[in-house]
């Protein structure tokens, strides 16, 4: 399994990791995206977050 997860502190609500989603599961709400059921927990969106809000843990 896998787990993703919006650092809320250090997110800004840029958008730039929404057009990163190939699934189109990434919203911006209050500002601050949120990752939608149905994640993949592919990376696109760490790659794509300047702030590196975004952590992702897989676990083995």
């Amino acid at each position: 399994m896998a787990k993703i997860e919006i650092l809320i502190d250090k997110c800004t609500g840029c958008k730039k990791c929404i057009p990163s989603c190939p699934f189109s599961l990434i919203t911006v709400e209050d500002k601050k995206a949120k990752i939608m059921e149905g994640c993949t927990f592919c990376g696109a969106c760490l790659e794509a977050c300047p702030l590196e809000a975004i952590l992702l843990e897989r676990e083995e």
